[in-house]
Order: structure tokens, then C-alpha cells, then sequence
């Protein structure tokens, strides 16, 4: 089961493969600007923590800072890497059995929304942008490929 968002790019580990074969550097400013290109759900998901959170601690901050992009094999995954996001986002997605496990879902659920409360939010809000920040990072890379290839 995930607990982030994986972004699925057809062709990207073919394109990765030959650039590093050929090019390394460029690879590696292809999985950058991949990144850059979803970094801004990840963004939008920590500034929603920190701005609905209610405490007098430091957590809100480090839960908010807690979601990354990450590159994998086939694409890319935003996933929240902390204790604190991943209860933020998924607490109370299965029943909860007991009194406590239900305040605090009602809690989440009433500051931030249903399960998947924060992350998947920000996703649908800023998708067709980072979609087409990554057909632009990939078509950059594939002229730049051909480039190479073509001498």
C-alpha cells in the first residue's frame, strides 16, 4: 500500500539509462528538474500543516517539513517522511477501536480534512501544472539526448 503519491513518468528509466550511459550530468539534471517539477505539491502540503496547526510547540514545523520528493525507478514520489505527517494524513483511515483514536481522528478530520487530508489536497490542486512541468523536463531531456546521439 502507499502512503505517498507516485508519479508515474512512460519512458523516464529508458531516457535515464542512456543519459547516464552517455551523459551523466545530464541525467542527473533531468531527476533534478523532475523534482523541482513536484516540489511544489510537497510545498503546498507543509505550508497547509503549518498554517492550520494549533500548538505551542515546534512539531507543526518539523510534521510541515516532513514531505519530500523523492526520485524512483519509473517516476517520482512525494511522500510525507515524518512520524507526524504521516499520522496528519492517514490517522483514522481504517475504523478506530478506541475513544482516544477517535478524538483524534475527528480532531484531523475537522482542522485538515478527511484521510489523506493534506498531501492529496495539494495534489489535485496543483497537478495539471506538475504534469506539464515534467512532459517539459522529459522533452528537454529527450532533445538533449538526441542532441548527443546525433552528434
Amino acid at each position: 500500500m502507499s502512503l505517498g503519491i507516485d508519479i508515474d513518468v512512460e519512458g523516464v528509466e529508458q531516457l535515464r539509462r542512456s543519459l547516464d550511459s552517455l551523459e551523466p550530468e545530464a541525467r542527473r539534471e533531468l531527476d533534478r528538474e523532475l523534482r523541482r517539477a513536484a516540489r511544489d505539491v510537497a510545498r503546498e502540503a507543509g505550508q497547509t500543516v503549518r498554517a492550520r496547526a494549533v500548538t505551542r510547540s515546534r512539531n507543526p514545523r518539523r510534521t510541515a517539513d516532513g514531505y519530500l520528493v523523492r526520485a524512483r525507478k519509473g517516476g517520482l514520489r512525494i511522500v510525507g517522511t515524518t512520524v507526524g505527517a504521516s499520522m496528519l494524513e492517514w490517522a483514522g483511515r481504517e475504523e478506530t477501536r478506541t475513544q482516544r483514536g477517535r478524538t483524534l481522528k475527528a480532531t484531523l478530520d475537522a482542522r485538515y480534512g478527511t484521510p489523506g487530508r493534506v498531501l492529496w489536497k495539494a495534489w489535485d490542486r496543483r497537478r495539471e501544472h506538475t504534469e506539464a512541468a515534467i512532459r517539459e523536463a522529459v522533452a528537454r531531456a529527450e532533445r538533449r539526448l538526441s542532441a548527443i546521439v546525433g552528434g
